[in-house]
């Protein structure tokens, strides 16, 4: 039984910022995992190459504790208005 399936149990364990990182980007799919893992720094993809490979199953419970965390930590920081223009800018062009 690994962590995270203790974890995941209905018991109220708050799992790591690490944990639910590793939770949010094997949700993703390979192409937008791989691009996001791209722009860390080494340790940071040390880190949760070694969290995705130990989360074992990943069920509803952790799944929904890993989206709530993030969308708390959005809705604490909102999105700053400083040079949007920009920053839409030059996702475009990334993407193009």
């Amino acid at each position: 039984m690994s962590a995270m399936d203790t974890i995941d149990a209905e018991a109220a364990i708050p799992i790591s910022n690490a944990d639910a990182a590793a939770v949010m980007i094997m949700l993703m799919g390979d192409t937008q995992a791989a691009k996001l893992l791209s722009a860390l720094d080494p340790d940071e993809i040390r880190l949760l190459g070694e969290k995705m490979v130990a989360l074992g199953e990943i069920g509803p419970h952790a799944i929904v504790q890993a989206i709530a965390g993030f969308v708390g930590r959005a809705e604490k920081l909102g999105f700053q208005p400083q040079d949007r223009i920009g920053q839409v800018r030059g996702m475009m062009n990334k993407a193009l």
